[in-house]
């Protein structure tokens, strides 16, 4: 006789459903409301964040040119590599 075990997830999952049925109904719709809630960001299409850990010094640094500094570092990486200079940063000016 085989059990199959239930993942982490869908045990967490049905807690929260759980603890969530027995509350006020304005907190139900306002899980589902934040849930159904998708941020669309016009300057953000076909775009994705590259990230990377660095001392908190450098976020501080790079407080208020960081999208061109990164462009002009991704755009030199590709050229030393023979690839296409895709990174571009628009003005907001």
């Amino acid at each position: 006789m085989s059990t199959r075990r239930k993942s982490i997830a869908s045990t967490l999952q049905a807690q929260e459903d759980a603890s969530l049925e027995g509350a006020p109904n304005t907190k139900a719709k306002a899980k589902k409301t934040q849930q159904a809630k998708v941020e669309y960001r016009p300057d953000r299409v076909n775009k994705v964040p590259v990230k990377g850990w660095f001392p908190h010094r450098v976020k501080l640094e790079l407080a208020e040119k960081r999208q061109e500094i990164l462009a002009e570092a991704f755009n030199d990486l590709f050229k030393e590599h023979g690839r296409a200079e895709l990174a571009s940063v628009v003005d907001k000016d």
